[in-house]
């Protein structure tokens, strides 16, 4: 009786996420797309065909953390005493500066690792800057 019993479990359970999963509407529309686009001109929305399909909770999946409301413990840091030492110019374009020291970004599907892969590829592209492509 135990083995029917799980074997129904799991058909159910499987039923179930096959039909969550049908009425789950995408997230990444042409008009959420459009939406954001209207909004702004500095830059432009597209929707990437990795998430066109899936829904808010399953893109959710992806993001690494957890949504909090507190932020009362971020501590307040200001840099405006910076602005006097800092001319930030106009446009500024890390392909034109650095053209050798671009790099694909790697795609890290739900691994847990974004703190190594952050770290790493900040390491490499500020040694490939600092001599100036020699390390790449």
């Amino acid at each position: 009786y135990m083995g029917q019993y799980q074997l129904n479990m799991k058909v159910f359970v499987i039923l179930s996420l096959i039909a969550a999963s049908a009425f789950a509407e995408p997230l990444l529309t042409s008009e959420f797309v459009n939406s954001i686009n209207s909004k702004q001109s500095k830059w432009r929305a597209t929707a990437s065909n990795k998430f066109a399909s899936m829904s808010r909770a399953e893109i959710q999946s992806h993001l690494g953390f957890r949504k909090s409301n507190d932020f009362n413990n971020i501590p307040r840091v200001s840099y405006k005493h910076l602005h006097e030492f800092t001319v930030i110019p106009a446009q500024f374009d890390s392909r034109t500066q650095w053209p050798d020291c671009i790099h694909e970004i790697r795609d890290q599907q739900r691994c847990g690792s974004c703190w190594a892969f952050g770290a790493s590829e900040a390491f490499s592209d500020r040694l490939c800057i600092a001599t100036r492509g020699r390390i790449n």
